[in-house]
């Protein structure tokens, strides 16, 4: 289950980091068990008309990152500074395969990606961003935003044309996160107790009473009723109760109910 935080409001003329497909639901897949990411990086390095933004423009500095919502993250970073090295998209290699770890929940992905700076290009004022590869290159490097139009002006000492900027106060232009949720060991939870629940109610089938003692299937029902809130929470792009439902199904899962019955 997936969708994205954000869908860029842009003219595909003018470049957007972006991980989402052409329907606006994000690109990233996983694998049957869920322990396996696919990330394409679906920018548009090629069709994109901005000076400066041509795939061979973007030869220094990519970051994907992967963060669980308890904290986990992993670094994929093309300038040595994570804990996976991935190329620049100069490369022409935008597809990604990472291991995750941390189980179910809301994964947030985000992707960065800005152009080294090219001294023959026009830079346009607050919107345009470059980065300047350090000399200890792929360990340091520095974003600098354009503030005054200019060509040929070194973004390093000068002040009145380049402003030095974090990464994380990049725009979302070079800079979006979506976010995804892998739900595999809920429905393996789901599915035990369902089948706890029917196995436990076969005898007494016409019982509704018995309903109220059959763990499994109380559990099972709770279960349910929070996997399709879930559902809804990431229609709705509510990341807080998506969380709060899956602290919710590791309780119901983390119980140990008795699943062998039959």
């Amino acid at each position: 289950m997936s969708v994205p935080i954000l869908v860029i409001p842009t003219a595909t003329s003018q470049f957007a980091v972006s991980i989402n497909g052409l329907n606006g639901r994000t690109s990233v897949s996983t694998n049957s068990d869920c322990t396996v990411l696919v990330i394409d990086d679906t920018s548009n390095y090629v069709s994109n008309t901005d000076p400066g933004h041509a795939p061979s423009d973007f030869s220094s500095f990519r970051r994907i990152l992967i963060e669980h919502y308890k904290g986990t993250v992993i670094n994929l970073s093309s300038i040595g500074d994570g804990d996976v090295v991935i190329p620049p998209a100069s490369s022409g290699i935008n597809q990604f395969t990472q291991a995750v770890t941390s189980g179910d929940g809301r994964y947030d992905i985000t992707i960065r990606a800005v152009p080294d700076w090219n001294q023959l290009v026009n830079y346009q004022a607050a919107d345009d961003y470059v980065f300047v590869p350090g000399a200890s290159l792929p360990t340091s490097g520095k974003w600098y935003q354009c503030i005054q139009n200019n060509t040929f002006v070194v973004p390093a000492g000068n002040p009145l044309f380049w402003k030095e900027v974090t990464e994380d106060e990049l725009p979302v232009k070079y800079n979006s996160t979506t976010f995804i949720v892998l739900d595999c060991a809920l429905l393996k939870c789901l599915n035990e107790l369902v089948e706890c629940a029917v196995c436990k109610q076969e005898d007494v089938f016409c019982d509704d009473n018995a309903i109220c003692t059959n763990a499994c299937f109380l559990d099972a029902a709770k279960l349910q009723m929070i996997y399709y809130g879930i559902q809804i929470d990431v229609q709705n792009q509510n990341e807080e109760a998506v969380d709060k439902k899956f602290d919710m199904v590791s309780k119901i899962c983390g119980c140990n109910p008795s699943t062998t019955c039959c």
